[in-house]
């Protein structure tokens, strides 16, 4: 047995192919007895009495620029999967030393707030107001005329490897840390929060200011965007890769 927090899995193999983007996706099983904190979000094929023999599936993309590396730190879903290994051509031999919970998931999604935040608020501003739904009159075959005048539009593939840095000083989250009431609604989409401007009259709302920001936004509301299946629920994608749920904040 493992502890709940690593595990081990060796002698992987994977065939190797290469995206439209120039990624390597690896997807292969491995057959191992584990024990594994079930809040790791790694794909598998058993009941949820994970001390049963469990066989595994992973799909990572690893860029062609760790190719000539042998140690490849990689953030899949929850946690930081620690390979080592090497290219062969056509198969890629993977070991896959540990799995770390850490918080290096939330520390590189905040390298990439601000554009992500400018981002929805600019789609916000721009985005058409036109009714839309699942019926004839409104339904998937039209959705595609109604938000037709913008440019790169929702969902955007954030490829890091094209990312501009820039130095700014702090992004700041205000009022984030209070409890208070809010609404739910199901608007036949998702489910929206809001009700935030209630909060002790709109003095304790939250707010963000800095990180290149020109003023004070004030938070109006939170969706999600979830689907069945784990492997494409989020609306937008990082390097083509789709994460289980996304929530975005306007």
């Amino acid at each position: 047995m493992y502890d709940t927090d690593h595990f081990t899995l060796d002698d992987w193999m994977a065939q190797s192919k290469t995206d439209a983007y120039g990624r390597f996706k690896l997807t292969g099983f491995a057959n191992e007895f584990t024990h594994i904190n079930p809040k790791l979000n790694v794909y598998h094929n058993c009941n949820n009495d994970l001390s049963l023999h469990c066989k595994w599936k992973l799909s990572i993309y690893i860029p062609k620029t760790y190719i000539s590396k042998s140690t490849i730190p990689k953030v899949f879903d929850a946690g930081v999967l620690n390979l080592d290994g090497k290219f062969k051509d056509p198969l890629f031999s993977i070991r896959l030393t540990s799995v770390s919970l850490a918080n290096a998931h939330i520390k590189m999604m905040k390298k990439i707030a601000v554009s992500l935040i400018l981002f929805f608020i600019s789609v916000h501003r721009n985005s058409c107001h036109d009714a839309w739904g699942y019926d004839d009159h409104n339904g998937p075959h039209k959705w595609g005329k109604q938000c037709q005048y913008g440019t790169r539009q929702s969902p955007i593939d954030i490829r890091t490897s094209n990312l501009e840095f820039a130095i700014i000083n702090e992004l700041h989250f205000v009022n984030y840390e209070i409890s208070g009431a809010v609404e739910l609604k199901n608007n036949g989409h998702t489910v929206v929060v809001s009700g935030f401007e209630k909060w002790e009259g709109n003095r304790q709302r939250p707010y963000i200011y800095g990180g290149g920001l020109s003023g004070k936004y004030t938070l109006a509301q939170f969706h999600f965007h979830w689907t069945a299946d784990h492997d494409d629920g989020s609306e937008h994608t990082i390097n083509a890769l789709h994460y289980p749920m996304e929530v975005q904040f306007f």
